[in-house]
């Protein structure tokens, strides 16, 4: 059974899912969120929050590239003064 496709069009406002759904974001990416959660597409990131929104998942593209450096901007945007530093990166497997 196939899951329905949302666009982040459709979660400029936080909604909560009826049922598991797929989550597409503006450069075709897609991400599943579960049955009961929270999701929203407030700028250019999704938020994902569990049923009693006690987590936030916060999931934001960017272009390959400085990691670390990306990292730590997304840290200044969602936690401003965060100032750990990113200690490690790695690189996500392939597809095969």
């Amino acid at each position: 059974m196939s899951r329905p496709l949302f666009s982040w069009k459709q979660f400029a406002e936080e909604k909560r899912t009826e049922q598991e759904v797929t989550l597409q974001a503006p450069s075709g990416m897609t991400l599943s969120a579960p049955k009961g959660w929270w999701a929203a597409f407030p700028k250019d990131h999704w938020v994902l929050k569990d049923p009693d929104r006690e987590m936030s998942l916060i999931l934001q593209e960017n272009s390959p590239g400085d990691f670390a450096g990306v990292a730590e901007k997304a840290w200044q945007r969602f936690r401003p003064g965060f100032t750990s530093e990113v200690k490690e990166t790695s690189s996500l497997p392939g597809n095969d």
